[in-house]
């Protein structure tokens, strides 16, 4: 009798453990919460929502771009931008070439074949109809580094010219704004820069009779809005032009 107990004693604790067994296991109707998490479909792209986001930093980036047109409105204070740089002209005047020496001779500046290079353009700066004249001096007596001088001159009636600006210091290419004028002349603008290599705008406006002398501050005025302007670029190298000879 004690034998047939110990043995049902030993059947009942397998059938247990194999119960608590078969607890732990999923059934095909009840499945695991690590199995559920695993079937959950996966997040997409949503390439609509996408393609918005992206139109929309494209219309931001597209109203903050500065150009020609939009500048005077969105352009901060000294920004300048150039429309169209313009070539030197190559044919030789006389006129000019003979106005220029006459100017420079009243300022008891000499000019020879060793420092008398020069590039022009002809363009109207008073808007009277007639083409005025901007002379670049390039030759070693009228330069400091990359920075020369430039001779302004009217254009007059019967192909004359009739210097009256000479403005030391000033780089290339010569910006000349299209709309921006003191006292009926067209202002020259460019970008001067200190020991440590900031750049700053500067304005040389016409006073009545002349430019100012240099094209650096405090002579020249800092530029203090944003204007639109013309290069003018002295192409020295082609024109081969001297006023020494």
């Amino acid at each position: 009798m004690k034998n047939v107990l110990f043995a049902l004693s030993i059947v009942f604790a397998f059938a247990l453990a194999a119960c608590r067994n078969d607890a732990g296991k999923t059934t095909g109707n009840t499945p695991d919460k690590t199995t559920a998490q695993q079937e959950q479909p996966i997040q997409l792209f949503d390439s609509v929502a996408h393609a918005k986001i992206m139109e929309e930093n494209r219309k931001k980036a597209e109203a903050n771009i500065i150009t020609p047109e939009t500048i005077k409105e969105k352009g901060p204070a000294g920004a300048i931008a150039v429309t169209k740089i313009e070539r030197t002209a190559f044919e030789k005047k006389e006129s000019i070439v003979s106005a220029a020496k006459s100017f420079l001779g009243s300022k008891s500046i000499a000019v020879t074949a060793d420092n008398g290079e020069y590039a022009y353009n002809l363009v109207d700066l008073n808007n009277d109809g007639v083409e005025d004249v901007l002379l670049y001096l390039y030759g070693s007596n009228f330069c400091d580094g990359s920075n020369c001088t430039l001779l302004v001159g009217k254009g007059e009636d019967g192909d004359k010219y009739r210097f009256h600006s000479m403005i030391q210091f000033l780089s290339l290419p010569i910006l000349v704004c299209d709309e921006n004028t003191t006292k009926g002349w067209k202002d020259i603008v460019a970008q001067v820069f200190d020991a440590k290599g900031t750049a700053t705008s500067i304005k040389l406006a016409f006073d009545g009779k002349k430019y100012p002398d240099y094209a650096k501050l405090p002579t020249a005025q800092r530029l203090d809005k944003a204007v639109v302007a013309r290069g003018f670029l002295m192409d020295a190298s082609k024109t081969g032009l001297n006023l020494g000879y």
